[in-house]
């Protein structure tokens, strides 16, 4: 899967969910709901001289309200129905008021 590939599962959470999606380069902050994404550095498998695996690495990080546990969860589905394996973990954020849920995705 490619980044625009990607984008255009980000596409489908924001139509379905209603929930913004933003690169992570944006001047100022959107308020919880919102996805924010970034690609990591991969690692990348040469045999013979030659990459025969060039892996991306996404941070999704999600931005919600304390209560909130759907939009979590509908995110873990967009990802499972696309193929797509993730780690997570969440973190309070104490300067928005909120929590945000790390996703490690690799495309």
């Amino acid at each position: 899967m490619t980044i625009d590939e990607f984008c255009e599962v980000l596409d489908g959470f924001t139509r379905v969910t209603g929930i913004p999606y933003r690169h992570y380069v944006y001047s100022k902050p959107t308020p919880a709901p919102c996805l924010v994404y970034y690609e990591m550095d991969g690692e990348d498998v040469q045999a013979d001289g030659i990459n025969v695996l060039d892996d991306v690495y996404i941070r999704a990080e999600l931005y919600v309200r304390p209560t909130d546990s759907a939009s979590g969860a509908a995110f873990e589905e967009l990802l499972t129905a696309n193929g797509l394996s993730y780690d997570r973990e969440r973190a309070w954020v104490d300067e928005r008021g909120e929590v945000v849920i790390y996703y490690d995705i690799t495309i």
